[in-house]
């Protein structure tokens, strides 16, 4: 997030709303910089972003700069136009991305207004009220909320060294990276052993929840929530799992 200096408003009318947005996703999109949600306020605006801090630091030096600029054009000021440099705060649980959205949806209601009539939040484009932005991806949050079928605890009828392996060779990763838990949601190929694991034996065995650095099964869960996402939405992923589910099981 960040604010206005000394609290001066950053969005004057609906003009500078748009432009802003525009910016946005001409930033994010350069990036690589996924935008999950988005808030403007007079004086300050609220994102929920995914990726690395380098395409987070870029986008919004590239957003503040432009956007400043364009504002002292149109309303004639000068100098700096928010406080300094934007906050952040690291999302390091699923729980944590649904609370934070939610919050960033419900900022208008601070000043009175209805979230879900507000017109410069993503609320709307969760609900299904107007065109979501091509640069706004909603699947993330949609993907964790929807509850996975159900996984029961059960016995390990495949080897799961095998599948280790098999993951090992079609991502060319070390097995290491399978027991890495510090890349959290980007280690595909730990995703890719969690999904092929359940979607083929339909049980999840102690050992994946034991061996591999999850704290509990809901981890587990929230893994393959995120594995199933990516396999529907990233081309390369999906290759990936359909080699090794040949390889695997024929």
């Amino acid at each position: 997030m960040n604010r206005g200096s000394r609290h001066q408003d950053t969005f004057i009318d609906d003009t500078d709303r748009r432009s802003f947005l525009q910016l946005l996703g001409h930033s994010s999109t350069q990036q690589g910089l996924e935008i999950l949600a988005y808030c403007l306020m007079s004086n300050h605006f609220h994102l929920v972003t995914h990726g690395t801090n380098h395409a987070l630091s870029a986008a919004m030096r590239h957003l503040s700069s432009v956007y400043t600029r364009r504002f002292n054009e149109r309303h004639g000021f000068d100098g700096s136009l928010f406080r300094g440099r934007f906050c952040s705060v690291d999302i390091t649980t699923d729980e944590q991305l649904l609370a934070t959205v939610d919050y960033v949806h419900k900022n208008p209601a601070e000043i009175g207004e209805d979230p879900r009539t507000y017109a410069w939040s993503s609320l709307a484009a969760y609900e299904g009220n107007s065109g979501r932005p091509r640069w706004l991806d909603t699947q993330l949050y949609k993907g964790i909320w929807a509850d996975p079928p159900p996984i029961q605890v059960g016995s390990d009828p495949l080897d799961l060294r095998a599948v280790e392996a098999c993951v090992q060779s079609v991502f060319a990763a070390g097995p290491e990276t399978l027991h890495d838990t510090s890349r959290g949601r980007r280690n595909e190929p730990r995703l890719a052993l969690v999904l092929l694991w359940i979607d083929r034996v339909g049980a999840l065995p102690s050992s994946l929840v034991s061996s591999y650095g999850f704290r509990s099964d809901n981890t587990v869960r929230s893994a393959l929530r995120r594995a199933r996402l990516l396999a529907s939405s990233d081309e390369a992923f999906k290759t990936a799992i359909q080699q090794a589910q040949r390889q695997l099981f024929g």
